[in-house]
This record gives C-alpha cells, structure tokens and sequence, in this order.
C-alpha cells in the first residue's frame, strides 16, 4: 500500500493506512448471514418450483405428443423443437416473474409503511429499500435461469419421438411410456429432499430465535418492570449537577408510589444498542500504540439500578448515597469485563482511567462486579461493561425502569404525575414495560422467523402437490392395470396400497438423499447464525416425519379415485 502524503512531504516507504472495524461491533456480519440465510432458503423454494413446473410440463407433453409428431414430420429438427418448447418455458416464467415483481413491489411498500420503527431500527437501509434497476435486471436474469432450469429436460424429453411408430397409434392410448414417468418420480424425489433441507433449516432458525429471545432474559428479570425515558435540556440543565438532582429528585417520589417495590435508572437499557464503547486504562498495567487498546461499554446508573432489574451483584458493593459528585470515583464491572482483563486476579479496589495514556480523567476504583446483560439483540456474547454513578458523570437521556408489585402498565399515570411534579415541562416518551421494550427490540426477529415460516410453508406444499401429480398422472397411466387387478379379484385396499406405497417410495429416497443435505445445512446455518444448533435431531426426526404424513395423503387422494375404476369400462 502507497503512503499517504502530508502537506507535500514525502513520506517514509512502507508507512500507509488500515481500516478496522470497531472492537464488538459484528452487527453488520450477522445481518449479512441472515440475508444469505434468507436467499438460500429463497434458492431451495425456487427449485422446488422448478421441479414442480418441470412435472406438469411432463405431463402435458402426453397431449402434445400427437402436435410434436407432425411438426417433427413437417420438417422440423430436433433442436428446433427443443428451442419452441424452451420458449413457451421462458414466456411462463417472465409472466411468473412479471406477477411477482408486482407482488414484490407491494410487499416492500407495505413492509415500510407497517413495520414499526423500533423493530427495524437496527436493519441498515430499511426505509430506503426499493425495486430499482438493479432488482429488475437480477429478477429478468432469475426469471430467463428459472425457465431454462423448468422446460429443459421436458424439452428435450418431448423432442424425442418416433414418427413411424407414433403416426400408426390409434390415438387410444396417451401413455407415454416408463423414461418421463421415471423423470418424473425422481424430480419428486429431489423436491422432498429439498423440502427437508428446507424445513430442517427453518425449524432450527425458528428455534434458535426461541433461544435468543431467553438469552435476552436470562441474566435479568424482565417482568414488572415499567420503562420511561427522559431528554434533559442543555438549555434548561446545562450543568451536570443540575441533570443529577433533576434525576435524584423523580427517583425519590417515584419510589413513594405504594405499588413500587424499587426503581432506579441508566442511560441505556439492555438488548437497546445504544450502549456507547470507551477506552481505558489499568493501572499497573502497560500499554503501547502496538498493543490492543482496551475497550468496554460505558453506563451511568444509580444505585438501585441492578436491585430494579435483578441484575446479580457478584462481587464487592452497589452504588450507595455516598457516591456522589465531588467524591472520589467509583466503578462497577461486568463478569466478563472482569473476566477478559483480570483473568487471574482479583479486580475489586483496582484502579482504571477512562480515555488514552494523555487522557486528565481521573482514576476510579472498583467496588463491585454484577452480572452480564447482552447490550444488542444479536450479540453473540455479553461484552465489557463499565458502570459508574450517575451523580458523577449525568447523562442528558436516561431510562428510567420501575419494579411494581402490579401491571406495571397501571402505574404510567402515577409515575408520569411524579415526574411532572418536579418539572411540569419535561417531555416524558417511551413509557412501555420491560417486556414490550424486549419484544419491540425482538421485532426483527419476529420478523425473520415468520418470513422463514413461510418458505417452510411453501415447500411443504410445492412437495406435496409435487407427489400428488406424479401420482394422479400414474393412477391415469395405469387404468387398465387396475381395471385387470379388480377384475382378478383385487379389493379396493390393495389398490389403495399399490398406490401410496409407491409414493411413499419416491419421499423415502428424497429423504434419504435429502438427510445428508440437512446435516450439512445445519452446521453452515451453526456458522452463521448463533444460537442456532448444528445438529438438532428432534427437529429432524419431527420434519421427517411430517413430510411422510403429507406424502401419504397427496399419494391417499389418487389412490381412492383408483379404486373406483370401473374393470369392464377399464377392459374395455
């Protein structure tokens, strides 16, 4: 890499520049896997259609046989009548992409005009999504990919013909012999093995979404508790101590209210993303410019803040009454700050610095450490955590959260009276439980899980029209053979049994080809996405089973309309 040139001076070879994203920031990263995550599951849907549109045109091959005959002896090659037949392909599925883009197109509208804000705050450029050039290039090369993939082997399956032989049928007969029949079992056969895929994959991102949402939990308790956040004036509080007692005063005729058991508050609340990231320092320990700088979020918060949220203090003291401004500076740690930083040491009365070695923040000491909260929805892991008091460095905006004996939804009028009591013009926003501010946060995911529904959805029904096809074109095929067997003496069961068994056969080997499939699915999806398993075999053996069920009642419909095949008419 070239140097960088400063104000006409040349600068010393080797020297240049590298960009690096910000410690603990793998937000951008998981949104990418889940977008890849979405166009697989896209892709496998899309094949699916391929095979099932790929079986119909099969089976409407048997009424244009008679057409592909004549023009075949008219003079037309063979190539010739594959590109017709690629054509009428390719003109379904532009018609198919035309009604989707149009689809697509109201979709994207309603998603931003209905989607609340809070549930998509974290998806970079969802309000400014739209179906531009781009979109419609990709979905004309999709559209022209998908028509070629659905019409060649039928194409080329028709094409073949055999003119003497076909020209001297009587026209009685419309099979078409054992080759596309088998085409046809084995395209079913990959479109269960894509469904299971399919399916498994939707069924462990389902689940693992489960998962996150408890992770979310899991190290406070979220019920009972009421939320409001504040916005302070510069104009009207310009000084920190003026914010601090602003603060200490609703705080203190919060806490009156009979039905609150505590209340406390921070600049930002769990699993919120608005946790801002400092650098600091150890006392003792050496750094240098070559060295990992040491990061950790910031959080100012009171006293009671941990107690309200039931956040376990682990170690040392909370903060107390004591800490105020002027007095020496304190700080509280996480578990994994402290874990990360003093691995073999006790971190309690250590002395830290906010900011690099020039920085003039003064030391502070550390009295407690308390448990992990996750500061993103998706964050793998809980990262550092710094808290100091509040009355030692006062936000602008803070969260206050209330712990009541009731609903705390009953208590808004109440804590909103208070709050005005102390300043009649302080605007009050955000007033919603903990529980709602989690599930508004989780809204994205909530969002993806239906969407991965859907297309689990889908591919269960393209898979079961798929086999109901191919069975109901083979129950045609097979008239007079049924007609014999009842003639002979077969009951309405054996025929029912001759049927389903053979579709069962062809979900058995999707399945069996498709299970290698799913286990190699799960552990990418593993890699992509946390908190999803890479092998879950309840899941399996629950799809598994749901899709021998679906096979068995499209194979059950075609088999009962065997059994009322009439021997003499059949015969005849």
């Amino acid at each position: 890499m070239k140097g960088i040139s400063l104000g006409g001076r040349r600068p010393s070879a080797g020297c240049g520049a590298k960009l690096l994203p910000l410690p603990g920031n793998d937000f951008d990263n998981t949104i990418r896997s889940f977008l890849l995550v979405f166009m697989g599951a896209a892709g496998f849907v899309l094949l699916i259609a391929c095979a099932n549109v790929a079986n119909l045109q099969l089976a409407r091959a048997v009424g244009r046989r008679k057409e592909v005959v004549l023009r075949a002896a008219l003079g037309a090659t063979r190539w010739r009548l594959v590109r017709q037949l690629l054509t009428e392909s390719i003109v379904l599925s532009l018609l198919g992409a035309a009604l989707g883009t149009l689809v697509a197109y109201l979709g994207v509208n309603l998603m931003r005009t209905n989607v609340p804000a809070e549930q998509v705050k974290d998806i970079p450029g969802f309000y400014t999504m739209q179906l531009n050039g781009r979109g419609l290039e990709f979905t004309l090369a999709v559209a022209l990919l998908t028509g070629i993939i659905s019409g060649l082997a039928p194409a080329i399956r028709t094409s073949k013909v055999d003119l003497m032989k076909t020209l001297k049928e009587d026209g009685r007969s419309s099979t078409i012999g054992s080759k596309p029949l088998r085409l046809r079992g084995f395209l079913v056969a990959a479109e269960f093995a894509l469904a299971l895929m399919l399916l498994v994959g939707t069924g462990l991102m389902v689940k693992g979404f489960v998962r996150m949402y408890n992770n979310q939990t899991q190290d406070f308790d979220p019920q009972n508790v009421l939320t409001v956040r504040i916005a302070l004036s510069r104009g009207k509080y310009p000084t920190p101590h003026q914010r601090a007692v602003f603060y200490k005063q609703v705080l203190d005729r919060i806490a009156t209210i009979p039905e609150v058991e505590s209340d406390g508050a921070a600049n930002s609340l769990p699993s919120s993303g608005e946790w801002d990231s400092v650098v600091f320092r150890i006392e003792g320990h050496a750094t240098s410019v070559l060295t990992e700088k040491r990061h950790a979020d910031l959080e100012s918060a009171s006293g009671n803040y941990f107690r309200t949220l039931r956040i376990p203090l682990l170690k040392g003291r909370d903060f107390t009454s004591h800490d105020e401004e002027g007095t020496a500076p304190v700080a509280i740690i996480s578990a994994s700050m402290a874990r990360r930083y003093w691995p073999n040491e006790d971190p309690l009365e250590k002395h830290i610095k906010l900011g690099a070695s020039d920085s003039k923040e003064p030391w502070m000491t550390i009295v407690g450490i308390v448990g992990d909260v996750k500061q993103n929805i998706l964050s793998r892991t809980p990262r550092p955590t710094l808290y100091v008091p509040y009355p030692q460095s006062p936000p602008a905006i803070i969260s206050l959260v209330v712990r009541t004996s009731v609903n705390p939804l009953s208590l808004i009028s109440s804590v909103r009276h208070e709050i005005l009591s102390v300043d009649k013009e302080q605007p009050i926003f955000g007033i919603k439980s903990m529980e709602d501010f989690l599930a508004d946060n989780m809204g994205g995911i909530q969002i993806a899980t239906a969407l991965m529904g859907s297309f689990g959805v889908v591919a269960l029904v393209l898979a079961a029209v798929g086999i109901y096809s191919v069975m109901a074109y083979s129950v045609s095929q097979r008239t007079q053979e049924f007609g014999v067997r009842m003639a002979l003496g077969a009951q309405r069961r054996d025929i029912v049994s001759l049927v389903v068994s053979h579709g069962l056969k062809l979900a058995v080997i999707g399945l069996f080809v498709g299970l290698p499939g799913a286990f190699a699915l799960t552990r990418v999806m593993s890699s992509l996405v946390f908190d999803v398993a890479a092998l879950d075999l309840p899941t399996l053996a629950g799809f598994v089973l749901l899709l021998l069920a679906v096979a068995t009642v499209a194979s059950c419909l075609p088999a009962m309309r065997a059994t009322k095949t009439d021997s003499i008419e059949a015969l005849r």
